[in-house]
């Protein structure tokens, strides 16, 4: 039975009480007027005397259901407040790891020291079918841990890719993989695809960024084709 039910039931107490007081007044009347006993008031004593015993268990029975209701409301209170408890913190859980997930920033990279590849150990190269897909992968992933370094060892190629960024208002920087992060060869590979459209312009342009001929050819050495 829930709580809605129990508040109707304790709605009836008046009414059992004004029973009581009704039967009481009867009962003195009935004491006054003990000669006149006919039929109808036999069936009116009866009627209040009943009345009379189901107010007395409900005095007796009142409390209890009181007591009853208060304790079922605490338990649902307390259910409530459990069920908003768990929301929130499974809603904190999830900003907490939003929070990670922003924090992440290209900077991070800065600092750690170059990853060294060791997929070519075991790896078997067949003569007559050529350089395999994993032969192929690592010397794509050479090639973009070299320019990339060679980018942030000059001051001049630096610049020109910045200022191509902000030009083209692209957040994304350059990074090389590390050791430290699991995911930072993802995040260098996506670099170079959202900056290669910058890529390539800098290869048109370097011929007029005044550099070193020694330089500039191996930058040439690292310069993807068309088929990576």
């Amino acid at each position: 039975m829930n709580a809605t039910r129990w508040r109707s039931l304790i709605t009836l107490i008046p009414t059992f009480y004004i029973a009581t007081v009704l039967s009481v007044l009867w009962m003195v009347y009935r004491c006054e007027r003990s000669d006149s006993d006919d039929s109808t008031t036999t069936i009116l004593s009866g009627l209040l005397y009943t009345a009379t015993g189901i107010a007395g268990l409900t005095y007796l029975v009142a409390p209890l259901l009181v007591l009853l209701m208060i304790t079922m409301s605490s338990e649902s209170n307390s259910d409530v407040e459990g069920s908003d408890n768990e929301e929130t913190n499974s809603g904190d859980d999830n900003m907490e790891i939003e929070d990670v997930q922003n924090e992440l920033d290209d900077d991070e990279f800065d600092g750690d020291g170059p990853i060294s590849d060791d997929w070519s150990i075991g790896v078997i190269v067949d003569d007559k079918c050529g350089l395999t897909d994993q032969t192929t992968i690592i010397q794509l992933l050479q090639k973009c841990r070299t320019y990339v370094n060679k980018i942030k060892n000059s001051m001049i190629i630096s610049s020109y890719i910045d200022n191509e960024r902000k030009k083209m208002k692209v957040k994304r920087k350059l990074i090389v993989d590390v050791i430290s992060r699991w995911n930072s060869t993802y995040y260098m590979i996506d670099g170079f695809l959202k900056l290669k459209p910058i890529i390539t312009k800098f290869y048109g342009d370097i011929h007029i960024l005044k550099l070193k001929q020694k330089h500039a050819n191996k930058l040439a050495a690292v310069e993807l084709t068309s088929n990576e």
